[in-house]
Parts: structure tokens; sequence; C-alpha cells
């Protein structure tokens, strides 16, 4: 009796695994029929489908459109590389050997000036670097020994011009606007002394032959949101729900010798509340920034606008103030600085009905 038991429980599983077989198979057959089951996932319906190819189609024109109004701008091969999409192809690259270049006598000073980490752990500026055949030093002894030397003109020193090897690239450096070419040091070198004396330039235009930028604009490969409302863009926008109403706009300011600055926000806070911070700041803000480049302004991240105005009004001269201060803080810049055209030229464009930047005239 207990063999035959076991038969027909073994006949009644058979029944029941043909019974499911035919079950999927029929399923199956049904999805694939509809169009349901495609590629592993639910089809979108047909509006969202237009909304996302729509959405696709806009990123990509707008894109287009933003390097198609580059194409006359002047650059290096580098600059072209880095401003106008060119391929990286066209640059002849010594993989098989490792170049050692000479910050001369300011490599401290300097590594951590445009890389911003605020963090009181140690870490390389490098460490993300795409070159990777490249050592930086600042071991001034070397100076007959390396590839390249890089000298920062703001600090006015030059290394003896008169023993430098023939193979060797030299490299002037500034980050400042040619007004404010040598800063305030006083050992100023002549700038007849410095006729044939650098191979390349190292500056923040596109035309330099190596283009170091304050920060540049580089498009998504694909738009975040397929529908922009005045619900979702708020989710990219740094700090949005500590935005303050009361106070709208600030400056973090540390340089109070550019008398034009403080004579426009004087004048503009007879009418509009503005906060001051850093060196220039209001009383009651005098310790409400840790510093300028070697920590991080937090508080600026709860105003909706700030104010860029640069200390020079020169080509192309963007600095931190815009990309650190206002745009990777949430804020809409307010920008006295360059012309109109470079605005446009290299900063995001201005998406239909918004409101991405304001120039001051």
């Amino acid at each position: 009796m207990k063999g035959h038991h076991n038969f027909f429980l073994s006949v009644r599983n058979y029944k029941i695994l043909i019974f499911l077989t035919v079950l999927v198979g029929l399923c199956l057959i049904y999805f694939q029929n509809s169009g349901v089951y495609h590629n592993k996932y639910l089809p979108l319906p047909r509006e969202a489908m237009e909304k996302v190819s729509y959405s696709l189609q806009l990123h990509k024109y707008i894109i287009d459109q933003y390097y198609d109004y580059r194409k006359d701008l002047k650059t290096s091969n580098l600059g072209s590389i880095l401003f106008k999409r060119n391929d990286k192809k066209t640059l002849l690259v010594e993989k098989n050997r490792t170049f050692t270049v000479l910050i001369w006598r300011h490599w401290e000073w300097l590594k951590y000036r445009h890389i911003f980490r605020y963090s009181s752990t140690p870490h390389n500026p490098l460490e993300d670097c795409s070159v990777n055949n490249c050592e930086f030093t600042g071991n001034n002894r070397l100076l007959d020994k390396v590839d390249a030397v890089v000298v920062h003109l703001q600090k006015g020193v030059l290394p003896n011009i008169y023993n430098r090897t023939r193979t060797q690239r030299w490299i002037f450096l500034t980050d400042e606007s040619p007004i404010h070419l040598f800063g305030n040091e006083k050992n100023r070198p002549n700038l007849s002394d410095l006729v044939n004396v650098f191979n390349w330039s190292m500056t923040y235009r596109t035309d330099a032959d190596i283009p170091v930028p304050y920060g540049r604009t580089v498009p998504l490969e694909a738009p975040i949101f397929t529908e922009t409302t005045n619900t979702n863009i708020t989710k990219l926008i740094p700090n949005w729900k500590n935005k303050r109403r009361d106070v709208l706009a600030s400056i973090l300011m540390s340089n109070c010798g550019v008398p034009y600055r403080m004579k426009y926000l004087n004048k503009l806070k007879k009418h509009m509340k503005i906060d001051i911070h850093g060196k220039c700041s209001d009383s009651h803000l005098v310790n409400s920034c840790p510093g300028h480049f070697r920590a991080d302004c937090k508080i600026i991240s709860n105003y909706l606008f700030y104010f860029v105005l640069e200390n020079s009004l020169c080509k192309e001269y963007i600095t931190e103030k815009l990309f650190h201060q206002a745009y990777a803080k949430g804020a809409i810049p307010i920008i006295q600085g360059p012309p109109l055209e470079d605005c446009k030229r290299l900063l995001p464009p201005r998406p239909t009905n918004s409101l991405s930047l304001l120039l001051i005239p």
C-alpha cells in the first residue's frame, strides 16, 4: 500500500508540474506578442517615451549650440580639448617615460590653491589626475635635472636663467589678471628681463598653452530630469531648504583694497540686505567664515544670490568666486567681471525662461 501511495503522489506532482509549465509558456507567449515582455523591462507609455525623446533631443541641441558658439574661440591645442571638445588623440603623449616638473620655490603654497578638498587629513591634490607619467617636486636643487620648470610670476622670483638646460621647458604661471600680475611683491622683475625666457604660458585663459581655469563648464551625458518642474529642480540646488529669505545675497571678500567693490556694496546696502563675509565682513560676521582657500565658508550656501565682484575686469577672468562660492553653493551669481561674450562662452548656457546669472554693467 505504501508503494501505491507513493505512485499516486508522483503522478499528482507530475500533473502539477505539467500545468505550471503550460501556464508559464502561455504567459511568455502573451507578453511577447503584446510587447509587454521586451528586453526584461516594461515599456514606457507612449507619452512618457515622447517626453524622454524630446528631453534627449533638447539636451543634445543645447550642447551643440553651446559648442557652436565657441567655435571661433581662440584656444591653444590643449585649450581646444578642454573648451571645444576636440579629440584628445590629437595630443602626442609619451607614455614610456616619466617627466619631472619643478614648481619653483612655491610648490607647497600652490598645490592646494585651486583643488578644493577641505579636510584635516593631508591628501595628494593630483590623485585624481588622468595623467600618470608626471611627477611634481618643490626641490629647487633639482633645477638643472628636471624636464620642466614652472615659475609663479605673482611671487616675482625667477631662477638663474643663465644655467638653464636647453632641453627644459620653462613655463610662466599666473592665476591673476594682468593688472595684478606680480601681486604685491617688492621684488618685481622687469618685463624686459622676461623676454625669451619662457617656452609656454600657464594661465586661466583659453588661449594659454596650458589653460588652468578656476572652473570649467562640462555638459552632462544626459539630462537628469526628463521634465523640469519647480519641485524637482530644487533637488539639484545645494542647501535649498535652508536658503534665507530675509537676506538674499552675500559675498566673501578678503581683499578690501579694491575701491569700486566696497563703494558698490555700500550703495546697494542702502536698498537691500547684503551679508559680507571674510576679512572685509561686517562687525557681526567677523568670525562667520574660517578662511578663503584653506577652509570652506559653508554659510554662503544659505543665500539665493552671490556677488561675484572680480578685482579686475579683464578678458576671461572668472575666478573661484563664481565657480566655488556661487555655483557650488547653489546661488545665482551677480557678476561684475569679464565681458558678456566671455560669460556666454565659458559659463553654463541659460535655459529658456530661467535665471542663471545677472551681469552688472
